[in-house]
């Protein structure tokens, strides 16, 4: 008899282990599911950013088009610039979004690539490059200053400066792809990341 109490006592335990076992995995499988998810970028269509730009001044941050250095597609020009499919994805993709936003201040950094980039996604236009960096430890605060004089503001960049501001905004973990987009609004002198726009979205 106190052989089956044993077995009982023990079978009781066993269960009550397993339960809290069971418990713990779910518990940290929901966190691991929710840190993932919390630096998991937002994709954005073009519907939500129309609904955007109707309340707030909005901006653009874009990668520049296909490097040449990078790829074994044809030159655009200059070794250091972009390729002839860089270039007409930029402008397919402009096409569209000039559609959507026919004025926007156009800028971009100092290198060839995002230069050329702005001027073909642009219909032909020379972006302004500021003095400012886009890209540094005080980009945010360059990119509200940039950004004042205009209700719609396109700025061409890099990938990791790209990444860079996704981090340090919202946490997001971001390796964008040439083209990518991130979309932020300016409200007051506050600037929120709204999320990423890929133009495969807005151009179908």
């Amino acid at each position: 008899m106190n052989f089956n109490h044993t077995n009982r006592a023990i079978s009781m335990r066993n269960k009550t282990i397993n339960k809290y076992l069971a418990l713990f995995l779910f518990t940290f499988l929901l966190i691991i599911s929710s840190i993932i998810f919390s630096r998991t970028p937002k994709i954005i269509d073009g519907s939500y950013i129309t609904k955007i730009s109707r309340q707030y001044p909005i901006i653009f941050l874009i990668r520049h088009g296909e490097r040449y250095d990078r790829s074994q597609n044809k030159c655009l020009s200059a070794h250091e610039g972009i390729t002839v499919n860089g270039a007409n994805n930029a402008k397919e993709y402009g096409k569209v979004f000039n559609n959507m936003f026919p004025s926007y201040g156009l800028y971009s950094t100092d290198t060839l690539r995002t230069v050329q980039t702005a001027t073909f996604f642009s219909g032909g236009r020379t972006p302004i490059i500021p003095k400012m960096s886009t890209c540094d430890d005080d980009t945010i605060n360059n990119i509200l200053k940039i950004s004042q004089k205009n209700k719609v503001t396109v700025i061409f960049t890099h990938n990791h400066c790209l990444s860079k501001i996704a981090r340090k905004m919202n946490g997001w973990r971001l390796k964008p792809d040439y083209l990518e987009t991130l979309v932020l609004h300016r409200d007051n002198a506050n600037l929120i990341l709204d999320g990423v726009l890929i133009p495969h979205n807005l151009l179908h």
